[in-house]
Formats: C-alpha cells, sequence, structure tokens
C-alpha cells in the first residue's frame, strides 16, 4: 500500500513540475514579449495594454504559487512515506525525494526572479504609457507573493538540511556496522588459527591448559592471602 501511494505521490509532482514548468515558461514569454504586445493564457500573442499585460502576469503568478504550493505539499507527504521507509532501513526513497525538493527549490527561484523582473516591466510600461499608476496595490500583491515564495525557499532549505543530515546518519550507522562485521571475522580467524594451533600441536595446547590452571591456583592462594591480611588486621586493631 505504501509502494502504491509514492508511486502516485510521484505521479502527481511530475504532473505539477510539468504544469509549473510551462507556467514559468509563458512568464517568461510575457517578459521578453514586445510592449504592445501580450502573451494570453494558451501562449498566443495579442495587442495588449499595460493593463491586461499586467491582469495576464497576476492570472500567472497565482496560477504558479498555487502549483508551488501544491507541490510542496506532495513533497512533503513523500518525505512521510521515505522516513518511514528509511526506518524500515531502505535508504533508496531518499534520493529521489532529494531530486524532487531540488526541483521545486529551482522553480521557486526561478519564479522569484521572473516575478521580480516583470513587475518592474510593467510598472515601466504604465509610466510611459501614462496609464493609471497600480503601483499600490501590486506592491502590496508583490511583498505578499514574495513572502510566500521566501517561505517555500527556506522550508526546502531545511527540509533538504534534515535529509543531508538523515544521510549523514545513515551513512555513520552504516560504517559501524561495517567494522562490526569486520571485528568480528577478525575475532573468529584468531579463535579458529588457535584451534587449529591446538590440535596440530597437542604439547602446546597442553601446556597451556598447565598454564592456565597454574594461574588459576595462584590467583587463588593470592586471594586467600589477602583475606587472612584483612582478617588479621581487622582482629588487631579491634580485639
Amino acid at each position: 500500500m505504501a509502494s502504491e501511494t509514492w508511486e502516485g505521490l510521484r505521479k502527481k509532482a511530475r504532473q505539477l513540475e510539468i504544469d509549473i514548468d510551462s507556467k514559468l515558461v509563458s512568464l517568461n514569454k510575457l517578459h521578453s514579449s514586445p510592449n504592445s504586445t501580450r502573451i494570453d493564457m494558451t501562449g498566443g500573442a495579442q495587442t495588449s495594454t499595460p493593463k491586461s499585460k499586467r491582469e495576464v502576469f497576476e492570472a500567472l503568478a497565482r496560477d504558479i504559487e498555487s502549483l508551488i504550493s501544491g507541490l510542496t505539499k506532495v513533497n512533503n507527504q513523500m518525505a512521510d512515506i521515505a522516513q518511514q521507509s528509511t526506518a524500515n532501513g531502505n535508504s533508496s526513497l531518499q534520493h529521489t525525494l532529494r531530486r524532487h525538493r531540488e526541483i521545486l527549490r529551482d522553480y521557486c527561484t526561478e519564479f522569484q526572479r521572473s516575478h521580480a523582473n516583470m513587475n518592474s516591466q510593467l510598472h515601466r510600461e504604465e509610466l510611459l504609457s501614462g496609464s493609471p499608476s497600480t503601483e499600490d496595490d501590486s506592491s502590496s500583491h508583490l511583498n505578499t507573493r514574495n513572502r510566500a515564495t521566501d517561505f517555500y525557499l527556506k522550508e526546502n532549505e531545511h527540509l533538504g538540511s534534515c535529509d543531508r543530515l538523515i544521510d549523514d546518519q545513515i551513512n555513520l550507522a552504516m560504517g559501524v556496522k561495517e567494522n562490526l562485521h569486520r571485528q568480528r571475522s577478525q575475532m573468529f580467524d584468531v579463535t579458529k588459527k588457535l584451534q587449529l594451533l591446538g590440535k596440530k600441536f597437542p604439547m602446546v595446547n597442553s601446556l597451556m591448559m598447565k598454564i592456565k590452571t597454574k594461574k588459576q591456583r595462584d590467583t587463588i592462594i593470592l586471594s586467600g592471602v589477602i583475606a587472612a591480611c584483612f582478617i588479621f588486621t581487622f582482629l588487631y586493631v579491634f580485639y
């Protein structure tokens, strides 16, 4: 079920990315079109006034903001699934999620740049054409959109930092795991070699057993002597 949900979210994210890319192309065409020409919502060229051009610009900006917001939500849903998958030992989804977030960050940056350039161009055209100024309204909309875009950029940067931190932790854990496996193999090899040595040279094995027995006996005797000293000292002090 989680796999189907992941695939569905990926398809939705790709469709949103295609839509955003198409809208950004239209926005850039609108910016590069002559003053007397505008690009309509379908990409066609029509004669226009600065007012009608601004209307198309604001409509495109609203559409792009809505698409970016939708893509951000989809990426967040994908992040939840990828986090669960990583907890289960599968980190492959994180690479796909990181790519989608990089694409979203690039679209946010491109939109912010194109939006500012287009707004400046429209303001110049309105001043040159002598049309009524809409600077107050456009400035208000611009500030609102810039705040929203900044929020999306900061959120994506934060999520990207979390991704890098998770990857670092996973790599560290994998390194520790490999190190433990290597040490286990080395200890197993040493034990195996000692066993083979004991089988090849029974005298060496017997000598080692005698040394071990003597060491244990010496330890017992030393412990007894130390205990006796403590007992005699205690009796001497208190009696």
